[in-house]
């Protein structure tokens, strides 16, 4: 398998990052060129045959030398860089795998000099300000708090309308706040967008499901096992996972049966909706995880595209649902509709969820990304379930009990040993 030259934006944005660390640039244009002989010959790995050997000699030495000068930042990587460069040669297996750690490598080198515009940062991005990571954390913290508000927000409006015309509306408002960013969007990106939002969707539907007669903190707390689900994928599809995964699948799996069974009420029908959230958020977030290594700068448009299938789901969710109060298959009388959206509490409530909740905080995730590593910024996200449920508390006057304070103790313990 050969492999494509770097462009002219991440060959200049791997030279400006070799400068900085006084190193020449770990890979790209520059090792391709100016490889030596000996470190050739000293690489394990068969070199004699042919072009796309060499090829792929030269992409290993890219590995080589970021591990040595240290450049390789997040733990993840590094276990996956050890994994190829003590896999067997000369097997289609090891060659893939060395394209995507490479590619990986590549991504993550941009990322931290290129903004998610593709324009180079002033100064670069290797080593930012101390006030600019202190701005950056607390736009995620503050993403974080109110993605928690969100449960309680749409159950207190799904009891002004129904659930499915609460999230037909509040989706179809956030797709059109950000349909804007589809104009960046590039065609080989389509099919991922398509993927996550309809994974996406599954989600968000049950969300609103459960919320019809589970409490939002217990919706909020299960939907933090959507971290979990990551690790088991990527055992399904044959990559390594550490012991720390493992060990945080169990703490999640114990904090949900505290949280759950301690109460001293069995689970009901909103609970098992519950627990479908993070499996297709989970699915959902490891799918993008990937359509974002192939498609480098594409997060705007992948979350505008995601946002657009949610909106057609919810809609489709709302004509089809027997409870509409409409024949099956038809629209919502739009009487209705416009008697649900002249009270002002469906008004406020919808602004709130369709505007703030969502679109915002994908905005404020998205510029926060462009200057924290992806392991800080999930575990500051870790912070979420806990703000549900004291904003679940003080709105809504649901009861916190003991179970509550365990089972969320025992959850967040998760997402963070998944995490550091």
């Amino acid at each position: 398998m050969a492999f494509a030259p770097p462009s002219t934006s991440l060959a200049r944005a791997q030279l400006r990052l070799g400068r900085q660390v006084g190193r020449r640039a770990p890979c790209g244009a520059v090792l391709m060129q100016r490889q030596s002989v000996s470190t050739f010959e000293a690489l394990p790995v068969d070199t004699a045959k042919g072009k796309g050997d060499m090829n792929k000699a030269a992409s290993l030495a890219e590995l080589f030398e970021a591990r040595r000068d240290g450049l390789i930042e997040t733990a993840d990587l590094k276990s996956e860089v050890a994994r190829v460069i003590n896999q067997p040669r000369g097997d289609d297996t090891f060659t893939i795998s060395l394209a995507k750690v490479t590619r990986r490598l590549k991504t993550e080198t941009v990322d931290r000099i290129v903004g998610t515009d593709g324009q180079e940062r002033e100064g670069g991005a290797a080593a930012p300000g101390a006030d600019s990571l202190v701005v950056a954390r607390g736009m995620v913290l503050c993403a974080a708090a109110l993605y928690g508000t969100n449960f309680g927000s749409v159950k207190l409006l799904q009891g002004l309308v129904d659930p499915s015309l609460a999230a037909a509306l509040r989706f179809s408002l956030a797709a059109v706040a950000l349909s804007p960013m589809l104009r960046n969007l590039k065609k080989e990106a389509i099919s991922d967008g398509l993927v996550v939002g309809l994974l996406a969707a599954v989600g968000y539907i049950s969300q609103g499901l459960s919320l019809e007669t589970a409490d939002a903190s217990t919706a909020a707390f299960l939907c933090s096992l959507a971290v979990v689900v990551c690790p088991l994928l990527d055992a399904f599809t044959g990559v390594e996972v550490k012991k720390s995964a493992w060990a945080a699948a169990l703490l999640a799996v114990g904090g949900a049966g505290v949280l759950e069974l301690g109460g001293g009420s069995a689970p009901g029908a909103g609970d098992l909706w519950a627990l479908v959230q993070p499996l297709a958020f989970g699915a959902g977030f490891w799918k993008m995880e990937h359509a974002m290594r192939d498609h480098p700068g594409q997060g705007g448009a992948l979350t505008a595209v995601q946002l657009a299938v949610v909106a057609l789901c919810t809609v489709a969710w709302t004509v089809l649902s027997p409870g509409s109060g409409t024949p099956m298959g038809e629209l919502p009388a739009i009487d209705a509709l416009v008697a649900a959206l002249g009270q002002s509490q469906v008004q406020m409530a919808l602004l709130w969820t369709g505007l703030v909740t969502t679109a915002l905080t994908v905005w404020l995730e998205t510029v926060a990304l462009g200057r924290l590593p992806s392991a800080e910024v999930t575990v500051l996200f870790s912070t979420e379930p806990l703000w549900g449920t004291a904003f679940a508390a003080a709105l809504l006057g649901e009861q916190v009990g003991a179970n509550t304070f365990v089972g969320g103790g025992l959850i967040m313990a998760a997402c963070l040993t998944r995490t550091l």
